[in-house]
């Protein structure tokens, strides 16, 4: 996932803007970072390893009219400056999000000659050698591309058409905006905020050329609003994650508000997520199945599009994706559509390419999330599926949801303990953390976070399982996180700890009650409030 941002206009200084919508996306990559300028038919360059602020940015020209820019989540060559974006050609300039799964092979069809290791640099070298065949340089666009496997979301400058953008979309989100007389492109239309007050998605296999010499494509294409932006400005903190982790308890509360579709109730559920979706989908379907007795099956979008299942009849098909965006989620659902009863999306982006798939949608109130960790969206979505199951059992009382969102806030009060007991971690190899039933999803989740977060190995494990492979893991020093509650399988919960002390494991135990006496000292962290079933919203 990279993120690209570009601007066309005669008004607004194209660079400034650039540069600072461009840092709006940086959770979309941050290996490195990249701008590319057409200033009087000449491309000025600049780009680096790192984020946006470590662009060398001196030498681009003051005012100029078209800029595009990147930011880079490296897939094809390591990280360096040769390997960022923009790709430069003769010609041509391009940026690039997506996979070209066929590159090698057009290297040698057409006897490429990349600079880079990137599959991306394939793109503008094969429009420029195509360009020779002498059709225009949209035309030449659109026969490059046909000639792609893959994905892409492509920007291209072409120093014969100033004042103009080419643009190509195939399963890669790219959003166009407008106002007045300036032109903006994004990976997300979150980052047209304060730029843009119209925007065009762009669809799978459209070519445009956008020109502020000409209206007549513009006219052509299906505008809207650019989508509110619900973030919670009333927080106002040094870290996304750490101002995200804090919203989550507005968040709730705003879900709670939302009223959730009228659907006919299913007789069996297929869920489809990857990632932190996936596991709000395994939360999902334990409350599913527990609530309103609904038979779920859970898939990893990228197992779930290669698959032949059995469909029963009236099985509804649930996709999650914080985004929308999310390509083999996209993929699995246009492969199973039409084997479902109906689709149902869980998003946090309205007019995404996922909400704009599917039969119904549930676009949860979670605002922007701009951390490389999902938080306040994982909840939101396993929240409004909880809220879901109860209204498909037709529980005139349902949970407490409102002690349920209590119970967030009190979490977050336990600040100080938690950073205070996370130092225990820091120096470790491998972290194991083991919770059971609704729990052992939370537990996945969390082993995500340190991983994608801490570049630390950690691995979830459910309590229950631990003799079967996961003790053979322990040994003098290990690092283990249990979740231990008084409601729920406590004893058999102790006796777990105790193996794992017994070789020598060293357990840190998140718990709703005191503890009796252990073998050998242990870390706890104790929650200020009780731990009912299937409440893992405090401790998610």
């Amino acid at each position: 996932m990279c993120g690209i941002f570009a601007t066309l206009s005669r008004s607004l200084d194209a660079v400034k803007v650039t540069l600072s919508h461009l840092k709006q996306l940086e959770y979309r990559g941050y290996d490195s970072a990249g701008i590319g300028v057409l200033h009087d038919k000449q491309f000025i360059i600049s780009k680096n390893v790192g984020a946006t602020d470590q662009l060398h940015v001196d030498h681009l020209p003051d005012h100029s009219n078209t800029a595009i820019s990147h930011v880079r989540w490296a897939t094809h060559g390591v990280v360096n400056t040769k390997n960022a974006h923009p790709h430069l050609g003769n010609e041509a300039c391009i940026v690039h999000n997506g996979i070209i799964e066929n590159h090698h092979e057009l290297i040698q069809s057409y006897q490429l000659k990349p600079k880079s290791d990137t599959d991306s640099e394939v793109i503008v070298l094969l429009y420029e050698q195509l360009k020779t065949l002498g059709k225009s340089p949209l035309e030449t666009l659109k026969h490059t591309v046909s000639l792609l496997k893959g994905s892409w979301a492509i920007v291209l400058i072409d120093k014969t058409l100033p004042e103009t953008l080419l643009i190509a979309v195939n399963k890669s989100p790219l959003v166009l905006g407008t106002c007045e007389d300036s032109y903006f492109v994004a990976s997300d239309p979150h980052a047209l905020a304060h730029c843009a007050k119209q925007v065009h998605y762009v669809n799978n296999h459209q070519v445009l050329q956008i020109s502020l010499q000409s209206q007549t494509v513009l006219d052509e294409l299906k505008w809207q609003a650019l989508p509110v932006n619900t973030s919670n400005t009333s927080l106002e903190m040094d870290f996304y994650l750490t101002q995200e982790i804090y919203e989550q308890p507005l968040v709730l509360q705003r879900c709670l508000k939302e009223v959730l579709p009228e659907l006919s109730k299913p007789q069996q559920i297929v869920f489809v997520a990857s990632g932190s979706s996936y596991h709000s989908a395994l939360m999902a379907a334990i409350n599913f199945e527990a609530i309103a007795n609904i038979p779920c099956r859970v898939f990893l979008s990228s197992e779930l599009k290669y698959m032949k299942i059995s469909w029963q009849s009236n099985t509804v098909l649930i996709a999650l994706s914080q985004s929308g965006e999310t390509a083999d989620t996209l993929e699995a659902v246009r492969h199973w559509k039409h084997d479902a009863f109906y689709v149902l999306s869980i998003c946090n982006v309205m007019e995404s390419s996922l909400t704009r798939l599917t039969q119904y949608s549930i676009v949860t109130p979670a605002g922007p999330e701009v951390s490389v960790g999902a938080t306040k969206t994982v909840s939101s979505a396993a929240f409004q599926l909880h809220r879901l199951a109860f209204q498909w059992a037709n529980i005139e009382k349902p949970l407490d949801f409102e002690k349920n969102i209590a119970h967030t806030k009190l979490a977050l009060t336990l600040h100080n303990s938690i950073k205070k007991l996370a130092q225990r971690f820091v120096d470790c190899e491998h972290l194991y953390v083991l919770g059971r039933g609704c729990f052992y999803p939370v537990v996945m989740e969390f082993a995500l976070k340190v991983k994608e977060l801490c570049y630390l190995h950690a691995e979830a494990f459910s309590t229950g399982e631990l003799k079967h492979g996961p003790l053979a893991l322990i040994e003098d020093g290990t690092q283990i996180i249990f979740l231990c509650f008084k409601k729920l399988n406590f004893e058999k919960t102790l006796s777990n700890i105790e193996e794992v002390l017994a070789r020598g494991g060293e357990a840190t135990i998140i718990t709703d009650t005191s503890l009796p006496i252990m073998t050998r000292p242990v870390n706890t962290l104790k929650l200020p409030f009780e731990i009912e079933e299937n409440d893992v919203y405090g401790v998610l």
